[in-house]
C-alpha cells in the first residue's frame, strides 16, 4: 500500500498547482487584453462617395483613356465633357461643337 504523504507534502502540491493555475490564467488575460488592443479597435470605413458624383469621375477617366474622339452635350450642346483626341481633331473649339 502506498503512503499518503505528510500534510507537507500535500500542502506544497495544492500550492503549486494554485500557483500553476493563476499563471496560467494571468498570462491567458494578459495575451488577450494584448490581441484586444492590437486588432480590436479598427479605424471606420471611409464614407462611400456620392453614386452621382462617382459616375461623373468615372465617366470622365473612360473619356480621358479613350482614342477615339468622344464629345459629351448637354441640351443646349454645350460640351460637358470632351476628351483629347477631340479637341486635337477640332471636334470641339472653346467649349462649342
Amino acid at each position: 500500500m502506498r503512503s499518503r504523504g505528510r500534510p507537507y507534502d500535500r500542502f506544497v502540491d495544492v500550492l503549486a498547482v494554485a500557483t500553476a493555475l493563476f499563471a496560467g490564467v494571468a498570462v491567458g488575460v494578459a495575451v488577450g487584453m494584448g490581441l484586444v488592443a492590437r486588432f480590436g479597435r479598427r479605424p471606420a470605413a471611409p464614407p462611400l462617395p456620392d453614386p452621382a458624383v462617382a459616375a461623373a469621375a468615372l465617366s470622365r477617366r473612360v473619356l480621358e483613356v479613350t482614342t477615339s474622339a468622344a464629345v459629351v452635350l448637354d441640351p443646349s450642346d454645350d460640351v460637358v465633357l470632351a476628351n483629347p483626341a477631340a479637341r486635337r481633331m477640332g471636334v470641339v473649339r472653346g467649349g462649342r461643337v
